[in-house]
């Protein structure tokens, strides 16, 4: 099968838009000062530390009924090292920095968030 010289535009310009979006939604959804850390387990506040206040790294163990993560928190950001579930998906997700950002652990029920001033603005209201 031979490419043409429209299916080579037509697959740039996707790229290019693809790229634009990225950078968008990097630039424009996630923003805001990161303030604070909040975790959450079973739906439950579970912790919440001030990043302004962390020097060095915070490593913080949470175990439950149903299983065990560890979490690293900087002055920057927070990211998850251990789980004990399966996929590991918390893990590879990386350190977040950036308000509105989180780490989902949903066998052990865990979740992180990166919050701010501007985290508790409403985005929409229905009637």
């Amino acid at each position: 099968m031979m490419t043409t010289t429209l299916d080579k535009i037509i697959i740039l310009l996707v790229v290019l838009i693809a790229l634009l979006v990225y950078i968008l939604f990097g630039t424009f959804v996630f923003v805001g000062n990161a303030e604070r850390v909040e975790i959450f387990l079973d739906g439950e506040e579970y912790a919440v530390y001030n990043l302004a206040e962390i020097s060095g790294t915070k490593v913080l163990d949470i175990k439950s009924e149903t299983g065990y993560n560890r979490l690293e928190i900087t002055n920057r950001g927070a990211k998850m090292t251990e789980a004990s579930c399966p996929d590991k998906t918390d893990v590879l997700s990386g350190e977040i920095t950036k308000v509105g950002q989180m780490i989902v652990c949903s066998p052990n029920r865990v979740m992180v968030k990166i919050a701010g001033k501007d985290d508790e603005k409403v985005d929409k209201v229905t009637y």
